[in-house]
């Protein structure tokens, strides 16, 4: 009895490890997916996404993610506002979901835009489905602050 029991607690340890691992995989892809600075490097693809992004993908994934338009919600809303900086970026909550081949992370995070010399507070939530080698096979965004939907507006009628 004492055995299974420690084997129990070896295996709820590691499993929480790798939790926690995959945790901090989800936050740093979607840190650069959010930041200013991920837009300006120059290594871009044909598809003018950042290279750096398309590591965490695997192929398929990839392709979805750049037809899908996905991917070019954060860039674009950059660019059109102007934006100078992402600030003070914080994961609220992470919740994850086993799949039948992988798992899922939903997000919420929350940011700064440096925009104008304003800071325009954001609210994103972010749903990454991961295949069993912990590359990305779905981005989802679930809801975003609704300063990004007054933005385009905004720039598409002027």
């Amino acid at each position: 009895m004492k055995k299974i029991v420690i084997a129990l607690l070896v295996m709820l340890v590691l499993s929480g490890c790798s939790q926690n691992k995959e945790k901090e995989l989800a936050k740093e892809i979607i840190t650069k997916m959010i930041t200013y600075s991920t837009y300006t490097q120059t290594d871009k693809n044909e598809d003018n996404l950042p290279i750096i992004l398309e590591a965490y993908f695997s192929d398929e994934g990839y392709k979805q993610f750049v037809a899908g338009k996905t991917g070019y919600i954060y860039p674009e809303y950059l660019r059109l506002t102007k934006a100078s900086d992402t600030e003070k970026i914080k994961f609220k909550k992470i919740e994850m979901s086993k799949q039948k081949k992988g798992f899922r992370l939903t997000c919420h995070v929350e940011y700064s835009i440096v925009y104008n010399n304003k800071k325009i507070k954001m609210q994103d939530t972010l749903t990454l489905s991961f295949d069993e080698k912990k590359q990305v096979t779905e981005v989802l965004i679930l809801n975003t602050s609704d300063i990004i939907h007054k933005m385009f507006l905004e720039r598409r009628i002027m």
